[in-house]
């Protein structure tokens, strides 16, 4: 363990403050645990809903305010990966829903509470678009019911590993540091902190390429029938709305690297998404969203970029001249950091092959979009799914700790695919389901089978 200089706030008589500074050795203990969820997007959601449904005392660990992750916090707005992908299916016969579990679960709390839209034609296949509020109280909603406990403002700074075990974690407030203990420990923080912290393997995209991160953003005051009247039914943009852009680039002498962008309708009239900004360092190469130089630099620039093509909205699109930027994501949306070594990794051939597995816990048939350069590369499935093994969310290096989420063991082009929202959901469930056999087996969760995870998913919904 480190030694860390933090502060325990005492109060004297005269309502003074003084800090007192200490070391990890008697840093207070927060908690004990059977399990803590480190991140609270989708992947994290799923988890601790599991486990504390299934009886187990669980923490969920969140460094926001809120839960959702990149799918609130990064505003990407939209549930991507439930249906099937298929070009003549789509078009006929609308919408095939292949993926539920707990994503479907999410799904009805959020039609439920009015935060959902209908599905969207996206390419060859559907998304579904949230309101971020709504998100965020519906996940808190099922935490709550199934008994998790939640820190939000929490950061994790440290652990103590013994024997491929790690036994507890450092975590960091506003108030100090605290120690939190547990018998098992999903990692869903996106950027595999526990692994890393613990000394654990990983890789960085394809030899330290990752895929470029983006500024969603949301605009009101749109005339809607105006708007998609123009645009058309595919929340891809045309070839037409790609030549404004060319032609807004020249006009306003800025950078507008993506000239295919995707727009959404948001739950509420007169809403869309915009999914449209690229941000890479100034010689074209990627950013590590992980160093916080280069993050910075991610957010700064890709609220310049959110302008320029709000910009061009406004002067360019029919239905958008009386819009306005009601909110932008409270980070740069980060598609890709650290990728954990695990018992198996989840190879690009095996995503275009649609590669089934006994020990699959998760179906998906979203395509691999690499967001790279002028135009996001897509490669559609077709008619198809592949299935996520579960030795991707088995950390080679521990015994009683699991990844879930967008850090799982995988190619770079695999996992521009199974990185989104309804495969983090189903990855998340799979890990807290291992984790109650875990415990009720006495097995170490790194060697629970993956066959019985399937099983058990199964029987909680999942429908593999």
């Amino acid at each position: 363990m480190i030694t860390i200089n933090t502060t325990s706030v005492k109060k004297s008589e005269n309502t003074i403050y003084q800090k007192e500074q200490i070391t990890c050795d008697n840093i207070e203990l927060i908690g004990q645990y059977d399990v803590v969820v480190v991140g609270g997007g989708p992947a994290g959601v799923a988890a601790a809903e599991t486990t504390a449904r299934k009886g187990l005392k669980t923490l969920l660990v969140e460094k926001n305010g809120f839960l959702g992750g990149q799918a609130v916090g990064g505003l990407s707005g939209t549930i991507c990966g439930l249906y099937l992908t298929n070009e003549e299916w789509t078009c006929k016969n609308g919408p095939k829903q292949i993926v539920f579990g707990f994503a479907e679960k999410l799904r009805k709390r959020l039609l439920k509470n009015g935060g959902l839209s209908e599905p969207q034609l996206y390419g060859n296949t559907y998304v579904e678009a949230h309101d971020p509020f709504v998100w965020k109280y519906s996940a808190e909603e099922l935490l709550m019911e199934a008994g998790a406990e939640i820190l939000y403002h929490t950061v994790v700074t440290d652990v103590k590993v013994e024997k491929r075990n790690i036994k507890e974690i450092v975590v960091n407030t506003a108030d100090g540091y605290g120690l939190v203990q547990a018998d098992y420990f999903i990692d869903t923080s996106g950027d595999a902190v526990l692994v890393a912290n613990s000394g654990g393997e990983f890789r960085m995209g394809q030899n330290g390429v990752v895929q470029n991160p983006s500024l969603i953003f949301m605009i009101n005051g749109v005339d809607d029938e105006r708007f998609w009247n123009y645009f058309g039914e595919n929340t891809i943009c045309s070839d037409d709305f790609s030549e404004k852009i060319r032609e807004a680039e020249k006009k306003f002498g800025v950078s507008l690297p993506r000239k295919k962008i995707w727009i959404f309708k948001c739950p509420n009239k007169g809403q869309l998404y915009i999914n449209a900004t690229s941000v890479s360092k100034k010689d074209g190469n990627c950013l590590n969203c992980i160093d916080a130089e280069e993050k910075t630099f991610a957010e700064i620039n890709s609220r310049k970029q959110a302008l320029a093509y709000f910009r061009l909205l406004k002067e360019y699109i029919p239905g958008c001249e009386n819009s306005y930027i009601t909110v932008t994501g409270s980070e740069v949306g980060v598609r890709q950091t650290r990728s954990i070594v695990a018992k198996k990794t989840l190879l690009n051939k095996d995503v275009e092959n649609c590669i089934k597995s006994d020990e699959g816990i998760a179906k998906s048939s979203w395509p691999i979009e690499l967001h790279r350069g002028e135009k996001p590369k897509l490669y559609w499935l077709q008619d198809d799914y592949y299935e996520i093994p579960f030795g991707t969310m088995v950390p080679d290096c521990l015994d009683n700790v699991l990844v879930a989420g967008r850090c799982i063991d995988a190619e770079h082009e695999a996992l521009a695919s199974s990185r989104v929202t309804a495969q983090c959901f189903s990855e998340g469930h799979a890990a807290g389901i291992a984790v109650v056999l875990s415990k009720n087996s006495g097995i170490k969760v790194y060697d629970i089978e993956g066959k019985d995870v399937r099983k058990a998913l199964n029987n909680d919904g999942a429908r593999l």
